[in-house]
């Protein structure tokens, strides 16, 4: 039986960066992943693995029973995961951890998550008690985006037990690599700034960091993995969809998520999640959020320098898992379109794209 379930940090240094660690027990069928900026650490299969930014849907496969766990980091907080590494390098592909990490680094932690995934009773007792009261059937799972379809409660004594251990060694992981963790305030502000509904230009953000548009592009691009057009359609996007869990009429959803009219609002949906509104929420459960929001980076936490990754991988193997019909391509943030019409960040309204959906855990 499928399930999934999320709780905010137990370490507290590592809630202003990472909104969630999360467990997913795997059902029947592929889930429907959609873009949300953010990066997982995650461990399945006995393998550690790093879902980058999503610029498209996907679908995520794994034999049913499988147990997934991970921490996810918000959009902007990349760094911590993968020091010197951009974003980019990992966009809208699951490499594993030791293309990323050092090779002795990479191996501790599969060394720790491997004893994780089996404990004693002892430790499932307290991987239960951790992962008590968390969010079941959460609209989000493997890899850096929102799940439709899983929505299962997986109780104490399930096979999700050993998933909370694993995840608890994850987030320790990352809580360790604080120390070394810079973050660029302007790319924090700037996030922060883009989740809105009727966020400032790029031009009047850069005036207010000092900073030319230039700069501030590129910042974005290498701490998200894509630029501030794209980011800031996929966190409305976000904002959209849990509008839509509340039952919310969808004129009302629109106004409130920022979009012109409900045409605007399906032509997004459509383009970020291959649905249409109505289909998409009837997919997805409705949440009862246990985490903070993912895109609200503010906090400025002091350290000296950031550990410097290994260099970035050049094409990381995609797993394999059952793909929808493929269609045309879609807009990764970089380009325009002749005759869009383009809002305040440069957000461009075309006409419903759809990337063709690369697979992802």
């Amino acid at each position: 039986m499928g399930a999934y379930r999320e709780r905010p940090p137990g370490i507290r240094a590592l809630v202003a960066w990472a909104p969630c660690v999360w467990v997913r027990v795997a059902a029947p069928g592929a889930a429907l992943i959609t873009p949300d900026g953010c990066v997982d650490l995650y461990h399945a299969n006995g393998r550690l693995s790093v879902a980058g930014p999503d610029t498209s849907a996907r679908m995520a496969a794994f034999a049913p029973g499988t147990v997934i766990a991970g921490v996810r980091l918000r959009p902007g907080a990349s760094a911590l995961l993968l020091g010197d590494v951009p974003a980019t390098a990992i966009r809208d592909t699951q490499p594993d951890l030791p293309r990323l990490w050092s090779p002795a680094r990479a191996a501790t932690l599969a060394e720790d998550t491997a004893r994780a995934a089996t404990p004693d009773e002892e430790t499932a007792r307290a991987a239960t008690t951790a992962g008590a009261g968390t969010t079941a059937g959460a609209g989000t799972t493997a890899g850096a985006g929102t799940t439709a379809g899983a929505g299962t409660t997986a109780g104490a004594g399930s096979e999700a037990d050993g998933g909370w251990a694993v995840a608890a060694v994850l987030e320790r992981a990352l809580a360790a690599r604080l120390r070394g963790f810079v973050p660029d305030p302007a790319v924090l502000r700037v996030v922060a700034a883009l989740d809105g509904p009727r966020p400032p230009s790029l031009a009047a953000l850069a005036a207010g960091l000092g900073l030319s548009e230039r700069q501030v592009r590129r910042r974005i691009t290498d701490a998200v993995g894509y630029g501030p057009r794209t980011l800031h359609g996929v966190l409305r996007f976000r904002r959209a969809l849990a509008e839509a869990r509340t039952g919310a009429a969808w004129p009302e959803v629109a106004m409130r998520a920022g979009y012109s009219d409900q045409p605007h609002l399906t032509r997004e949906f459509r383009r970020w999640s291959g649905r249409t509104p109505t289909a998409l929420r009837r997919a997805t459960p409705t949440p009862t959020p246990t985490a903070p929001h993912r895109a609200a980076v503010t906090p400025t936490p002091t350290a000296p320098h950031r550990h410097a990754g290994s260099p970035a991988p050049t094409a990381p193997r995609r797993d394999s898992v059952a793909l929808p019909p493929t269609a045309p391509r879609g807009d990764t943030g970089g380009h325009t379109r002749t005759g869009a019409r383009q809002d305040a960040v440069g957000t461009m309204h075309t006409a419903p794209r759809r990337d063709a959906v690369s697979p992802r855990p």
